[in-house]
Order: structure tokens, then sequence, then C-alpha cells
């Protein structure tokens, strides 16, 4: 799971046309820890995993696994998004969908709650 996480910043890094030195600029690291961190070859600290996310205008989220396939899909299509405006529009739409809470949400939180032994 960590190295898939790792070695999705490359995919970031070139959907932004960006070098590893670029990266690694903005960062304040070399071009060979990122190449190291892509490769899946260290764990990087937290700390330097949000600089990257920051450094590629992107957020380090948690996912639940049951909408996982949706959010890959959506992440592709905002990647592919420069080339296709229409694309774009359908992900931020699918996007409002997974993570802008409705009132449903807040009553599912509340059953939990309610439930004996949760």
């Amino acid at each position: 799971m960590i190295y898939r996480f790792l070695t999705a910043i490359r995919d970031l890094r070139r959907s932004r046309n960006m070098t590893q030195g670029e990266l690694a600029n903005l960062v304040g690291t070399t071009q060979a820890y990122v190449s190291k961190v892509e490769r899946g070859g260290i764990n990087p600290e937290s700390a330097t995993l949000y600089a990257i996310a920051a450094a590629l205008d992107s957020e380090i989220v948690f996912v639940p696994r049951k909408a996982l396939v949706q959010v890959r899909s959506i992440v592709s299509s905002c990647l592919d998004s420069e080339r296709n405006p229409a694309v774009a529009r359908q992900a931020d739409s699918l996007i409002d969908e997974l993570f802008i809470p409705d009132a449903d949400d807040d009553d599912d939180d509340d059953d939990q709650r309610k439930r004996p032994g949760h």
C-alpha cells in the first residue's frame, strides 16, 4: 500500500510537467531523494510528504475502501482534465458527491453512536 502511495507521487509530478529536480527544489531536498521516494525505496517522514503534496498542489487524504475505485477514477480524470475540460466538470461533480456531506451523512453518524457497543 505504501509503495503504491509513493509511486503515485511520480504520476502527479509528471502530470504537472515537473522534473524530479524541480520538485526537489520546491520541497528543499535533492533529486536523488525524490527519485528514491518515487521508486518506493525509502519511507519519507510525514512532513516531507506534506511538503511534496503542497509542491504538487495536492492533498493527502484517507479514502474509505468502499469509495476507492470511484476516487481513483476521479483522480485519473482530474489528471487528464487539462486535455478535456468536459472531463474536469464531470470529475468536479463526482468529487462534490463523495466529499460534501449531506443530511443523510449526519444521520448515519448518529445511528452509529446510539447503538450499544459502538
